[in-house]
């Protein structure tokens, strides 16, 4: 019984810290007010995926049609891409 009652705080003390998390992201990235009555509300709703957000920020950069395709890669898929060009290049002269 102890362990359960342990694994249940753990559990709402993640929820609280993220819930304070997308508060804060509303309240800088979408202009929120402090004391907006809706910021709760909306806070607790989106605290599991903050991602929700499309922002550059938020958002992962794969799917965001805010920025170049090249961008849209990581670094490991830019290196390689880099690397392949070089070869390539190499092998075309």
């Amino acid at each position: 019984m102890w362990i359960k009652n342990t694994v249940r705080a753990i559990r709402r003390h993640h929820r609280n810290r993220m819930i304070q998390h997308a508060k804060k992201i509303m309240k800088y990235l979408w202009n929120y007010d402090s004391f907006d009555e809706k910021l709760h509300e909306h806070a607790s709703r989106n605290c599991d995926n903050i991602t929700r957000c499309s922002c550059p920020m938020c958002c992962n950069q794969r799917h965001n049609d805010w920025q170049p395709n090249r961008e849209r890669l990581t670094m490991q898929e830019r290196r390689e891409k880099e690397r392949f060009d070089v070869e390539k290049n190499l092998l075309d002269k």
